[in-house]
């Protein structure tokens, strides 16, 4: 199991962009197997600087999932959208410091 964290600020000047964005990115984002876990909006800030207000977590079953999304041509049709309906946006994946400490 992959967690991927992906935060994003959505440009609110873009509305048409970021619907176009969301549909065809879902698609594609799905047949790797993702399953969207949760998701956040970033609220008060208390200590340091985050500038994202969106968060979003993800699951797929492995990294190869994962850069087979980013990497897919469907996909790269769609990140001229991305690149409008948001002023920024960070793709992470993250690694279970705990995941053998567990086992």
């Amino acid at each position: 199991m992959v967690w991927v964290l992906v935060t994003m600020t959505p440009n609110e000047q873009e509305p048409e962009a970021l619907e176009r964005y969301k549909e065809r990115a879902k698609t594609v984002r799905d047949e790797y197997g993702a399953k969207a876990f949760r998701r956040w909006d970033a609220e008060e800030r208390l200590v340091g600087s985050f500038p994202d207000t969106s968060i979003r977590l993800l699951q797929f079953d492995s990294e190869e999932q994962v850069k087979g999304w980013l990497e897919d041509p469907r996909y790269a049709e769609v990140v001229p959208d991305r690149e409008k309906a948001f002023s920024s946006v960070t793709v992470t994946i993250l690694r279970d410091l705990d995941e053998k400490a567990v086992r």
